[in-house]
């Protein structure tokens, strides 16, 4: 489910997610400036 709804925020483009291909894999998520902007 957080897969999903963290798929679904960058795709509107409030923020973006960088994977590193390791072992584990690891999933960074940053804001965009439209994350960081009031409603």
């Amino acid at each position: 489910m957080l897969t999903q709804t963290l798929r679904g925020l960058e795709r509107d483009g409030l923020l973006t997610r960088t994977v590193t291909l390791s072992m584990p894999v690891r999933v960074d998520c940053e804001l965009t400036p439209l994350g960081h902007s009031p409603l």
